[in-house]
């Protein structure tokens, strides 16, 4: 859940690899759209969410279920975060692998009128074959952290290029 949770409010960025406007891996997610692996809570509701790449943009479709996710009876509500993003090439991550390195800019919560908590984070992206990994968003893989006066970690702005191989999203 706290990965989930995490994942959707932040991505971040690491100052290390190769950088180059475009890879064969993020050619490759263009119009790919990847499913959650597991019921979370996200905006005090449950539920599964999606992922999809434009050329431009990482769009978060989070769709809540009326009774958890056992019913599986979508509300008719579905909200959509809309992230711009930018390809940054590859990076040899912990596990040996090549992942694509990506910059998102994230809101951070508390949102505020003159967008002061808006950050670039970067993100660590891996395919392989129908599944798709992201890094592990475990507190202690974050190198930079961002503070705010009400909030002691505002949100994690630098992640260890180390992949979650236990959250594992599905294309559909």
């Amino acid at each position: 859940m706290f990965r989930f949770i995490t994942f959707s409010i932040l991505l971040s960025l690491l100052g290390c690899g190769s950088s180059s406007s475009s890879d064969s891996t993020s050619s490759g997610l263009i119009g790919t759209v990847w499913l959650s692996p597991s019921c979370a809570i996200a905006y005090a509701r449950t539920g599964y969410h999606e992922i999809e790449f434009t050329s431009d943009n990482l769009i978060f479709t989070h769709t809540f279920y009326t009774d958890g996710c056992d019913d599986k009876t979508p509300d008719p509500q579905k909200y959509v975060v809309v992230r711009p993003y930018t390809s940054l090439g590859t990076v040899v991550t912990e596990s040996g692998v090549s992942a694509t390195k990506v910059i998102v800019t994230t809101q951070f919560l508390p949102a505020d009128e003159h967008g002061d908590n808006i950050h670039d984070v970067i993100d660590f992206v891996y395919i392989n074959g129908n599944q798709l990994y992201f890094s592990d968003k475990a507190t202690e893989n974050c190198k930079e952290w961002v503070t705010h006066p009400q909030v002691r970690h505002l949100g994690c702005t630098e992640w260890s290029a180390i992949l979650d191989f236990d959250y594992t999203y599905t294309q559909i």
